[in-house]
């Protein structure tokens, strides 16, 4: 009998919780899960609801800490480390001994095109890691020491599987009546502040619309105080939901107030799911959205509730923009050829 060796692969990341980059990790493990050994280790939360689910093989810690990784990479000994923040890639980069590093940046943060304590740890920690993914091109540009890791760096744009949507969304018997959604962190980069301050606007204009927002983060106690303030039934906080598929598809609209992305994985899924969506113009969601065709990207908040309104109240625009979201996520999303990419790393570690 011949026994075939599989690399083993760990996935690291600071985050609990699941959102995009967690997504795309799951995504990876899955479609590649006869070819590598995985194991996933993050911070413990919600996160080990999803894992589980997907049966994937983790090691969680209290809290991504020097300490803490280093006995998880102590006991998981693997050939190739992949991490998916700058954190991760900063402990990585000192933990990693002679393996192969991968470091994955997903979003384009304001404050990576400054120097600074972030910028200059990554442009250190860059020595000892071997390849870098970055998620759209505004986020490789908007490093600002990007001239000294050209040569390692390739922009890999993230994908999704529209089989595994639509099979994941199928597990959800539930109808929803909601027309307007939001689906993500509830943190400084996806303000929420004034995501609730729009939906406001939206219900001064149209008080019978319903709006569901979903999802947890450090601003949570002000979005569920902000919406109590507003005294409507018909704004609804779901919290976390470990299959939000269903809400997205059901809905007319799906709202995003970003400050700065990468290519946000809940973007994909609308579009896989045939959602419109109405974004503010930031990073990659200009390269998913095309104005009139399949959303509108807006800079003003009133732009933003009156494309929002005109969705709804207009079926047949509604109808349009909703094929135009699928034929979108079917030019986005090249499945073997994204994956490829990850095997060509991971083979040549």
């Amino acid at each position: 009998m011949v026994f075939f060796y599989m690399k083993k692969i760990l996935h690291v990341l600071q985050s609990n919780t699941f959102s995009g980059a967690e997504n795309v990790v799951v995504y990876i493990i899955n479609s590649l899960e006869n070819e590598y050994n995985f194991v996933y280790s993050s911070a413990n939360g919600q996160i080990r609801d999803v894992l589980e689910e997907n049966k994937i093989q983790y090691k969680l810690m209290n809290n991504l800490t020097y300490r803490e990784l280093k006995t998880v990479i102590e006991k998981v000994k693997p050939d190739i480390i992949h991490s998916h923040d700058v954190r991760a890639a900063l402990l990585c980069s000192i933990l990693k001994g002679k393996r192969k590093l991968i470091a994955h940046i997903h979003v384009n943060n304001n404050n990576m095109k400054k120097i600074n304590i972030k910028t200059i740890g990554l442009l250190l920690a860059s020595v000892k890691i071997d390849y870098f993914f970055w998620v759209s091109k505004s986020c490789y540009d908007g490093f600002v020491f990007k001239k000294f890791i050209s040569k390692k760096s390739e922009i890999l744009e993230n994908i999704l599987s529209k089989k595994s949507i639509e099979e994941k969304c199928s597990k959800d018997n539930n109808d929803y009546s909601y027309d307007v959604v939001y689906v993500g962190r509830l943190t400084y980069q996806k303000n929420p502040e004034r995501l609730i301050k729009i939906c406001q606007h939206i219900l001064e204009k149209n008080s019978s619309l319903k709006i569901g927002i979903v999802g947890t983060g450090d601003l949570e106690d002000v979005v569920k105080s902000k919406i109590n303030l507003m005294n409507s039934n018909n704004i609804k906080y779901l919290g976390f939901q470990s299959n939000p598929l269903k809400i997205i598809k059901d809905a007319k609209v799906m709202i995003m107030t970003s400050r700065f992305e990468g290519t946000p994985m809940v973007a994909l899924e609308s579009l896989a799911l045939g959602t419109p969506i109405v974004s503010t113009p930031v990073d990659g969601m200009k390269h998913l959205i095309k104005n009139d065709f399949n959303g509108y990207l807006c800079f003003d908040d009133e732009e933003l509730t009156k494309s929002i309104l005109d969705i709804i109240d207009d079926n047949q625009l509604y109808q349009q923009m909703s094929q135009n979201c699928k034929k979108r996520f079917d030019d986005l999303c090249d499945e073997n050829k994204y994956l490829n990419r990850i095997r060509k790393e991971y083979d040549n570690g």
